[in-house]
């Protein structure tokens, strides 16, 4: 029996398919989604913002501590968790801000607090979460008609700019690609039926 080129460029193309699907998955991905999904139902915020802030903040790294002690996924300051802890009547034993669902809570909750503030004004929140509200009415203040060439620290208009890419490469593969998968088994899975029909296709078109 013959090799077939069809069924040999299958086999490539599976093989680049689950690397590619690997390197979305380690890159770009939606761990701790049940929780996401709940706090951003619940502060009507956009899923794939907080997703994009985990990333740019600690590359979903539970145990993250910045200098300033800053912790976990969404990188939630002591003093901030107290105030949204409070407002939110958490009881002081479950107020561990190394706790993805505490953390993603009060981090949802917290730009969910921003957004309100400046008027569903994204970037102003996303500026403000990093570099305090005093600075970002700074330069609201200022006159230009673009909000991020008001920003004179580097690292908050690096920081900006990173949340807003992460936002729409998350958008692009999980809405438009729709790759909405939390795991590399239902990755695989998704695959597998998608070349099954495939080869399926080739083995009638050759029979």
């Amino acid at each position: 029996m013959k090799n077939n080129p069809l069924l040999g460029f299958v086999k490539v193309t599976i093989v680049l398919i689950l690397i590619f699907i690997i390197c979305i998955n380690l890159a770009y991905p939606i761990f701790y989604s049940d929780y996401v999904e709940q706090y951003s139902r619940s502060f009507d915020v956009d899923k794939y913002l907080v997703y994009s802030i985990i990333r740019a903040e600690s590359n979903f790294n539970i145990n993250a501590t910045s200098e300033k002690n800053a912790k976990g996924l969404m990188q939630v300051l002591d003093e901030t968790g107290k105030e949204i802890f409070d407002a939110l009547n958490i009881p002081n034993d479950q107020r561990n801000l190394y706790e993805p669902k505490t953390n993603i809570m009060a981090g949802t909750y917290y730009i969910k607090s921003l957004l309100d503030k400046y008027n569903q004004k994204e970037i102003k929140a996303v500026a403000a979460y990093n570099s305090g509200m005093l600075n970002v009415d700074r330069w609201a203040e200022q006159d230009s008609y673009n909000f991020k060439d008001n920003i004179d620290f580097a690292e908050t208009r690096a920081y900006v700019e990173r949340v807003e890419s992460n936002k729409k490469i998350y958008i692009f593969l999980y809405e438009r690609l729709n790759l909405g998968w939390t795991s590399l088994p239902n990755a695989f899975a998704k695959v597998g039926v998608f070349l099954r029909d495939i080869v399926r296709t080739i083995r009638r078109s050759v029979v």
